[in-house]
């Protein structure tokens, strides 16, 4: 058996080999048939800045929001839902703010292509801030769910993925960079609307800590719609074509994309677990309430600095290369965190997951450069570059639709699937260094998933690329 499935693997391979053309996934920026900006790529100067500017000020208010879920989750179960709803149900609200943001990318980005970046900025200025004043006055899960969870998801995939791709049409040899800085703002967010939440929700309580941080949202929106701007203007008005949504299986039939679409696909059922469950689980141990927002400023502090080195490197060795050892130390410390119960282990878990989760998202936007390598269509010629010529390559970002849509199953089913785990009945045990008993099935789950994702991208690789197929 082994050796019939070596066979197919080579066999699949050396077809594969014959219908490719090798691609320098890290070459600049070429033009292509969409781009109707003959100007040169700037990589740097004033407006440049301000694009990554717009991008970190959305970041910030729509991840950062959506990452300090967490702290409102262990308030919530003690407070305002105190025996009316479980970690599995509060922990709905985030995960389904976060599905909604990868489905709507199904559809923003030839949206934005159509009608441009800044009326969908313009939107999610709107429905952000309305959806957690509509939240703030939410008395059942439910209610929650809908607002600050698929409302405030549907806004943020609106503003999140155009400006992504904006900031790449400003830069070219220092893409990396600039993308990780922009992401970077994901984690400031994070930690700053983690601590004003956690002083607000004990002095003023959920309706007006909730309030204030939708006043926050509608000030950052605000320069974020006045700083925007598009180098390549809307293809509409100069191609007349329809607004479609890219959905597309035929790269399902490459070897190489279902191992990426694999490892994509499983890391999100792990990765969310540590924000959403760090401070339940700090309650959960008996340790004081404070620990909890600090091991999710620890764990969003050091993603800052993970997004923005690991940019920063990705320049040099490769995105493929960057996400496939930052994901393989993001699910190990995952998996230690089984044997961390003290105040010291948490934070040095929580600093390193933090640090290698920050740099597998920056570079999350950038998988598209690696579809250019993986992905092969005959008789499309796929130019190197990142996702400013791949929203111009009609067939390429069907298979972006399709990694979304599996995305979006990990990132709703995460935290409801750790929550259904969590036997906090169960007393716990965990002064001895080993991980408290109620906790142990959601923390394995989640670093297993991180780990089986990692190893499938280590794989694709290594082995089925070989270490000399992409820049080192």
């Amino acid at each position: 058996m082994a050796s019939s499935a070596a066979s197919l693997l080579h066999e699949s391979a050396s077809h594969l080999e014959s219908d490719t053309e090798r691609v320098d996934v890290e070459a600049p920026i070429e033009k292509n048939n969409d781009d109707k900006n003959d100007d040169p790529i700037p990589d740097g100067g004033l407006h440049a800045w301000l694009v990554v500017l717009a991008s970190f000020l959305i970041h910030g208010v729509t991840f950062g929001t959506q990452y300090a879920w967490g702290i409102f989750i262990a308030y919530l179960l003690a407070h305002d839902f105190a025996g009316r709803a479980s970690a599995a149900e509060l922990s709905l609200v985030g995960t389904v703010g976060l599905a909604t943001v990868f489905l709507g990318g199904i559809v923003t980005g030839p949206l934005a292509k159509s009608v441009g970046v800044r009326p969908l900025v313009v939107a999610a200025a709107v429905i952000l801030p309305v959806s957690l004043v509509l939240a703030a006055f939410a008395t059942e899960v439910w209610q929650l769910v809908l607002t600050q969870g698929f409302l405030f998801g549907l806004g943020s995939a609106l503003a999140y993925y155009p400006t992504v791709a904006v900031v790449a049409q400003w830069w070219d040899k220092r893409r990396s960079r600039a993308v990780g800085i922009a992401m970077a703002g994901s984690g400031v967010g994070a930690v700053a609307l983690a601590w004003a939440a956690e002083s607000m929700l004990s002095a003023y309580g959920r309706r007006t800590t909730t309030l204030a941080t939708a006043a926050t949202v509608a000030v950052c929106m605000a320069i974020a719609v006045f700083t925007v701007r598009e180098r390549i203007p809307p293809a509409k008005a100069a191609h007349g074509t329809p607004f479609r949504i890219p959905f597309d299986f035929g790269p399902l039939r490459d070897l190489r994309f279902r191992w990426l679409l694999g490892g994509l696909f499983m890391i999100p059922f792990g990765a969310l677990v540590p924000p959403f469950f760090l401070p339940a689980y700090v309650d959960y141990l008996g340790l004081d309430s404070t620990w909890g927002p600090t091991l999710i400023n620890v764990l969003n502090g050091t993603s800052i600095a993970g997004r923005i080195l690991v940019g920063v490197a990705a320049d040099h060795v490769g995105n493929f290369t960057a996400m496939a050892v930052t994901s393989t130390v993001a699910g190990l410390s995952c998996l230690s965190w089984l044997f961390c119960a003290s105040p010291g282990s948490l934070i040095v878990m929580a600093a390193i997951f933090g640090f290698a989760d920050g740099g597998y998202v920056s570079n999350f936007f950038l998988f598209r450069n690696c579809f250019l390598t993986i992905f092969w269509i005959r008789r499309i010629t796929l130019q190197p570059g990142c996702a400013a010529q791949i929203f111009g390559l009609e067939n390429l970002a069907g298979t972006v639709g399709l990694v979304y849509a599996a995305l979006a199953i990990g990132h709703f089913a995460s935290g409801p699937i750790a929550g259904l785990l969590v036997h906090s009945s169960v007393s716990p045990h965990g002064s001895g260094g080993v991980a408290a008993a109620g906790y142990t099935l959601p923390i394995a789950y989640a670093g297993i998933m991180a780990t089986l994702g990692a190893i499938a991208l280590v794989y694709l690789r290594v082995v089925i690329f070989g270490p000399g197929s992409l820049r080192r």
